[in-house]
């Protein structure tokens, strides 16, 4: 559950991990510049990160966790969504991490002996200097949370609003995802998968991994037709 993704299997092609490098959002330029400084050990000490399902902010902080590890920075990543059916003793084992990921904190909050274990958590890390990032669909003055001193250290950091793209930014996030596969796609394809295929740029990287498996396997170029014949739209 608390987890490296440097430990995950490496992907050849397909279902690349989730990195700073390949994470697409032309308007998060100076996000990610602070993030591998953060990740690298230097500026803040906590961070927040906030935006809609779908906008990456999971992808951000496994991404943190990946370049920390590079750094040789002790770190970790935790999904709340799953630890919650755990016991609350989980949160130390993080005790000898120098870096902490704790991603969908919404899904915590609410449960009164998991919000005591992360402003105890929280405490741990601060006091010893050690670095804390957090994910969450909500900027942390309208997170619905009951221990109010949870709330208070909450606000305390930097918190970073991570901005879905628009459909243009998507279609561009396509083309540069398929380079990346060593694929050629099209401005005109990359315009169809956009509005065709669910909206979250999550669902259209795994229409471009299909893709991508379906004309190495064929031999076909990713043109409009084919995409269309494939995915059946």
């Amino acid at each position: 559950m608390i987890s490296q993704p440097k430990q995950l299997a490496l992907a050849i092609g397909l279902n690349e991990p989730p990195s700073l490098d390949n994470f697409y959002a032309d308007q998060h330029k100076g996000v990610l510049d602070l993030l591998r400084e953060f990740a690298r050990g230097g500026g803040e000490q906590y961070l927040y990160l906030w935006g809609k399902k779908g906008c990456g902010v999971s992808h951000l902080l496994t991404g943190v966790v990946d370049a920390a590890h590079d750094s040789g920075v002790v770190s970790a990543y935790l999904s709340l969504a799953e630890a919650i059916d755990y016991p609350t003793s989980l949160l130390g084992e993080l005790d000898d991490v120098e870096l902490v990921a704790l991603d969908d904190l919404d899904a915590a909050l609410g449960n009164d002996e998991w919000e005591v274990a992360l402003f105890h958590l929280f405490n741990r890390l601060r006091d010893s200097g050690r670095k804390l990032i957090i994910g969450s669909h909500h900027h942390p003055f309208k997170e619905a949370v009951n221990l109010p001193d949870l709330r208070s250290r909450l606000a305390w950091g930097l918190a970073l609003q991570i901005e879905e793209l628009d459909d243009k930014g998507k279609e561009e996030a396509l083309i540069e995802g398929a380079k990346a596969r060593g694929l050629e796609l099209a401005p005109e394809a990359a315009h169809f998968i956009v509005l065709r295929s669910g909206r979250e740029i999550g669902e259209l990287m795994t229409v471009l991994d299909m893709l991508d498996e379906a004309s190495l396997a064929q031999q076909r170029k990713l043109t409009v037709p084919f995409i269309k014949t494939f995915m059946g739209w």
